[in-house]
């Protein structure tokens, strides 16, 4: 009988100091990830500074990065909640298992944005042609850098704008829609309107809910006057705007 108490105390301590061992290594693990995501540079071979942006890359491609983000400046200058004195930290991965680590849960994507840290990271890229490329066979397109980087850096304005807890609460349309908008420029292109737009489609293509976040910001601010303040208080769905807008089309084909 003591001895069976000895094997049964035994097997129980055995058992928690494996857990305790689980733990200990899981929360290791954890502490080293957040350590890596909060200092990320720590993983990049190149670093430079050019106006307000931090630059980390595997490319020591700096003169074709200055000409990129001279462009950036360009796009961004269109905003009315863009800071220029904002410090930018932006990692340029350039390997798509590098960039999955940094953002997992936006690994098919082009880039991603951190509201935590306020880091921008990018999946992967050609500098020279100035493209940007994301992790997608089912959505396979290709995107300028300069334009990925504005829209990225516009999440973090309205992040600055808003706070943390309003940016993470904000309606997704008119988060994308706006750093969408900042990015792309304005369109009056009827056509696409037309067809994004329609209420009657229920099967939208990859990436064509964001056109159509990106339609009912570009329609508010160029049909409707609205800046970004405005657009945010007045509380007005996704399904509200786009309803506006095919009624506007029905009507007098004016957008």
């Amino acid at each position: 009988m003591k001895l069976s108490k000895i094997h049964f105390f035994q097997k129980h301590l055995i058992g928690a100091l494996n857990n305790k061992i689980v733990n200990c290594t899981l929360l290791c693990a954890l502490l080293i990830y957040s350590g890596v995501v909060f200092f990320p540079g720590l993983m990049f071979d190149n670093s430079f500074s050019y106006k307000n942006v931090n630059i980390y890359s595997a490319d020591s491609l700096r003169d074709e990065l200055r000409l990129i983000i001279d462009e950036v400046d360009v796009l961004l200058y269109k905003s009315e909640i863009y800071n220029s004195e904002k410090t930018q930290n932006i990692y340029l991965c350039n390997n798509y298992l590098l960039y999955s680590f940094f953002a997992p849960f936006s690994r098919k994507a082009f880039a991603c944005y951190n509201p935590l840290t306020n880091n921008i990271f990018v999946a992967k890229y050609d500098i020279k042609r100035n493209e940007s490329y994301k992790n997608n066979d089912k959505d396979v397109y290709t995107r300028s850098l300069s334009e990925v980087l504005a829209h990225e850096i516009t999440h973090n304005a309205i992040r600055s704008k808003l706070g943390y807890l309003r940016f993470i609460t904000l309606d997704t349309w008119i988060n994308e829609g706006y750093s969408e908008f900042i990015a792309k420029g304005s369109t009056n292109n009827y056509e696409l309107i037309k067809a994004v737009t329609s209420q009657n489609k229920t099967n939208d293509k990859p990436g064509e809910i964001y056109i159509k976040y990106y339609l009912a910001v570009n329609y508010l601010i160029t049909s409707k006057g609205m800046n970004f303040s405005e657009i945010v208080s007045s509380r007005r769905s996704l399904n509200e705007v786009l309803h506006e807008i095919e009624l506007k089309l029905k009507l007098n084909k004016q957008y």
